[in-house]
């Protein structure tokens, strides 16, 4: 009966695990085309991130271990330990960025401050199911996720050398919200100022 209840302990622990796994996967999808974060420079995140995951992923490995040799118990001994490898490499890299981007951008959100900066950008574009066709980069990019920030057809067509980014900043970086043309931000603002003069 003991040896019953500790497989079927065992067991629930390998799925809660699996379920980690699986949601720090869909947080890594959302990150990637979804959210744009650009993460603290002065804080390392990027070196706390895999310290983090690496923790974690030994924490967790006797049961993920054993999940994944259950997994691929019928396969042959070189598969195996290439899936093991392959899995150790994925689900690292999966935390990493979970740490150094996903927490980050949920705590700037719901704690940031609004923000905005005007930096200078390089225009590209490539028509392709896995990437967005319209693109921005920039040194200021360089530190999100994909290094670089999908953007709109009409803002693309425009090609405004200065683009603002718009969102919240907190100590852990910048989430960017939107992207606008910085001429057409100083156009609104000269407006403005006309408008308060004639008044």
């Amino acid at each position: 009966m003991d040896y019953i209840h500790h497989e079927k302990k065992k067991g629930g622990s390998i799925k809660a695990i699996a379920w980690l796994y699986c949601l720090i996967f869909a947080a890594l999808i959302f990150e990637l085309y979804f959210n744009l974060f650009v993460p603290n420079p002065d804080l390392n995140l990027q070196v706390y991130g895999y310290y983090s995951a690496i923790g974690v992923f030994i924490v967790t490995l006797p049961w993920s271990f054993k999940w994944l040799v259950d997994c691929v118990s019928h396969r042959a001994p070189v598969y195996r330990v290439l899936s093991i490898i392959l899995f150790s490499v994925v689900i690292i890299f999966c935390l990493r960025s979970f740490f150094v981007f996903t927490l980050p951008s949920i705590y700037t959100s719901a704690f940031g401050t609004p923000h905005y900066e005007v930096h200078n950008v390089v225009y590209s574009d490539s028509y392709s199911e896995l990437e967005c066709d319209y693109r921005v980069s920039s040194k200021f990019l360089k530190n999100t996720i994909l290094s670089q920030a999908c953007i709109s057809e009409s803002l693309f067509e425009i090609k405004d050398p200065e683009l603002l980014f718009y969102g919240n900043k907190s100590i852990f970086g910048f989430k960017i919200l939107k992207i606008v043309p910085n001429e057409e931000v100083k156009l609104r603002l000269n407006a403005t100022n006309k408008a308060l003069k004639r008044n």
